[in-house]
């Protein structure tokens, strides 16, 4: 039989024993006396047929006497099932007068270490002579681990009262797989703990593991997925470059303020919304504990360049990302170029300044990314010498619901968010249940335009497509063209915006400035179709109270390629609108309840349906709701269906 585990101390070993019934009638023995040993066992396991154990040649065994000397024996000679044991070359204790109590490898502690050729089960045995029985008395559970590129310095189990530790004294590899022998009483066990040698924990629990008194149960985890706990940006960077694809970094509140980038190249989750002390285990709460990342303004804060691997994304939640002012980099606050899936959820942009290029709040490039905000901020971001404060670029597949543009500004186009397209692949972004307010599109020239939105489209035929979906648009500004929206497509490159069921009131053009006169506006203090290529159609949506220049037929919408289909546009926001008042999900600014003479203007969600070309499923769901994510029922154009 092969040697089993050499670890555990001598007295929790003893004390394993010291229940086993001995005899009475103890006898003193010679110098160095030679035991005779049989074992009554027979070991089952859930992979094979019972068998009976027997002893090796390579055994050895521990013996313990009266006065708790114990030595090391080994095997001199195997008759049959029995085996002679002669005291161990280098041992220099000697045993005195019986009872014995002896030990086969290590019985169940709580803190027991690793050995890689420990795969039989413990033994013990006791008798007032040299002549010993062995019985199995608890069990082992193999735990195989598998994990490409990770090493293990600890495996625990639990039966959710007494937890069994294995210490590995130096990290074992588990990327071709290795097994993790830990003896444990015979019961059920619920909990499986693995700590990687960076300090990464992984947990595994569920359905009890059932092990028997004199059985080896072997279970496997071949998907594992570690968390580490940080509470100091020196720790972030540490846990960042030590996460691999599927791992999580749980951040304790506080603010993590940057020396360099937090750059994260593999599939792995930051974690925010936990108080100062975040245990594993712990509920997070995104949405009031969130984790301050910190560019101190000099840095850009956070960079995303994971690769694409298979059901893995980025994943990002509580945080806050703020004081982003690289020298220069696209993106001031965050940096998406990965080709995979980024998720955040909870994450607000705040105060980031990109003093040279676009992307202040966040810059998203790439022909096969695909990002979903939910429940964002943006807030109080600048690029005060580029076009769109926030960007989407080139092929980018993005997201955004119940999030919220406001007090953000661009020099020349897209205070809020500008999408563009010059790629042969399309550009597709979804913008549900939002709010875009206060942000504005400051250059003084006829090239600024979309005080909150901006979609230019430059690249494949099938250009660039936006869906504005339940979304509220008011207080921005622009110099000259779309207060609020505006769309560009160059020769034969579509630009698409739809809106569906939108509330878009009290943006604005402005008037001259000192090098735009008056006539060189263009209009549409509420939406600007600029070229020939570019298409807005509104559905369902309110377009009123909207102001450019003197010009009041320039007040809503400017454009030849503008549809409005069952849709308000002109008069006054208090003609169809009742005062803004406060949303009851909390996190919008303003809401707008329709008046009772309006409730009748608009489209019922099948018409909505209908109008809608496409095949994705998201955007099918949006139109069913309002941006409260109430029930869309009748006919009630505008952003929510509350009438007053």
């Amino acid at each position: 039989m092969k040697k089993l585990f050499a670890y555990g101390t001598i007295a929790a070993l003893a004390l394993f024993a010291s229940c086993q019934k001995v005899e009475q009638d103890a006898i003193v023995p010679a110098v160095d006396p030679v035991f005779t040993a049989t074992i009554q066992a027979t070991k089952t396991s859930i992979n094979t047929a019972d068998g009976k154990v027997s002893w090796s040649t390579d055994d050895e065994i521990t013996i313990t006497d009266a006065a708790s000397v114990s030595v090391v024996y080994t095997v001199a000679s195997i008759t049959g099932d029995k085996a002679t044991f002669t005291k161990k070359s280098g041992e220099t204790g000697t045993l005195g007068a019986g009872p014995y109590t002896a030990v086969y490898g290590a019985a169940p502690t709580t803190a027991q270490t690793y050995s890689a050729d420990a795969a039989n089960l413990p033994m013990t045995a006791s008798s007032a002579t040299t002549d010993l029985t062995f019985s199995v008395s608890c069990g082992l559970l193999e735990v195989t681990l598998t994990k490409d590129g990770e090493n293990i310095i600890k495996v625990e189990v639990s039966d959710g009262t007494t937890t069994y530790a294995l210490n590995c004294a130096t990290a074992v590899s588990i990327a071709s797989g290795a097994a993790f022998h830990v003896a444990v009483p015979a019961g059920n066990y619920t909990s499986f703990t693995i700590t990687n040698e960076n300090g990464g924990v992984c947990r595994k629990s569920g359905g009890a593991v059932s092990v028997g008194a004199n059985q080896i149960q072997p279970i496997s985890f071949s998907k594992l997925a570690f968390t580490y706990i940080v509470h100091t940006a020196a720790e972030l960077y540490d846990a960042i470059d030590a996460a691999k694809d599927g791992d999580k970094i749980m951040l304790a509140s506080g603010t993590y303020t940057a020396t360099k980038t937090f750059e994260i190249t593999k599939n792995i989750t930051l974690e925010g919304g936990y108080g100062t002390a975040p245990a594993l285990g712990d509920t997070p709460d995104p949405a009031n504990l969130k984790a301050t990342l910190d560019g101190d303004e000099k840095y850009q804060v956070m960079k995303i360049s994971a690769n694409v691997v298979a059901d893995q994304s980025v994943k990002l939640s509580g945080l806050i990302i703020t004081k982003g002012k690289p020298d220069n980099a696209l993106g001031a606050g965050l940096y998406i170029l990965t080709k995979g899936t980024v998720v955040l959820d909870y994450v607000d942009f705040i105060d980031n300044i990109n003093p040279s290029k676009s992307g202040a709040g966040f810059c998203i490039t790439g022909t096969s990314i695909k990002a979903d905000f939910t429940n964002c901020i943006i807030s109080g971001n600048s690029a005060p010498a580029s076009n769109g404060c926030n960007y989407v670029y080139n092929g980018a597949k993005v997201t955004f619901d119940k999030c919220v543009f406001r007090n953000n500004s661009a020099w020349g186009m897209a205070g809020g968010l500008y999408v563009y397209n010059n790629n042969a692949q399309s550009v597709s972004v979804n913008v549900f249940n939002s709010e875009f307010y206060n942000n504005t599109a400051t250059r003084d020239n006829k090239a600024c335009h979309g005080g909150a939105f901006y979609l230019r489209g430059d690249g494949a035929t099938s250009g660039a497509t936006v869906n504005l979906v339940n979304c509220t648009f008011y207080g921005n500004s622009s110099v000259n063209g779309g207060g609020a929206i505006a769309a560009y497509g160059a020769s034969g490159k579509t630009a698409t915006v739809n809106t569906y069921s939108c509330t878009i009131v009290g943006n604005s053009c402005t008037t001259a400035t000192t090098t735009l006169a008056a006539t060189d506006l263009t209009g549409g203090g509420g939406m600007w179709a600029v070229a020939k290529y570019a298409t807005i159609n509104n559905y369902n949506s309110i377009i009123s109270g909207n102001t450019c220049g003197s010009d009041a037929t320039l007040n809503d919408v400017s454009g030849a390629l503008i549809t409005n289909t069952s849709s308000i546009v002109g008069g006054t926001v208090g003609d169809y609108l009742a005062s803004a008042v406060s949303s009851k999900t909390g996190w919008l600014t303003k809401a707008y309840k329709v008046k009772a003479a309006a409730a009748s203007a608009g489209m019922n969600v099948t018409a909505l349906k209908a109008a809608y070309t496409g095949s994705d499923a998201a955007v099918i769901a949006a139109l069913e709701v309002d941006q409260w994510g109430e029930s869309r029922t009748g006919t009630i154009p505008g952003a929510c269906v509350s009438t007053e």
